[in-house]
């Protein structure tokens, strides 16, 4: 799981401890195809790769599955929405920086 698919909570349970013996962390999913399942794992230690992983819930069935899922792809849709148009952005600045040039060019030959 991608971390920036996943939110941390504060809640631990003594339940869920890694095979290295901390106790996992539980994070939500925001990924499409577990929307707001919550999961718990272990990363907090750097020295060891641990592979701990399990679902806290069952998850989301019909209309409230549908509707964080149909929320979350909106939500993804718009932040590349966002993205193309902060490259727009850009591109206009850098056009409109160019005709300056040009127009402090033109004044300075005249």
């Amino acid at each position: 799981m991608a971390s920036r698919s996943a939110t941390s909570s504060r809640g631990s349970s003594a339940r869920y401890v890694c095979d290295c013996g901390l106790r996992a962390k539980m994070y939500t999913s925001w990924s499409l195809k577990n929307p707001g399942r919550s999961f718990y794992t272990c990363s907090q230690n750097s020295d060891i790769r641990c592979d701990y992983f399990e679902w806290y819930d069952g998850g989301f069935e019909g209309r409230h599955g549908e509707v964080i899922t149909h929320l979350n792809s909106r939500r993804i849709y718009l932040e590349a929405k966002i993205e193309l148009l902060e490259e727009k952005i850009v591109q206009l600045e850098a056009e409109l920086a160019t005709k300056k040039e040009k127009k402090v060019a033109r004044k300075k030959q005249l």
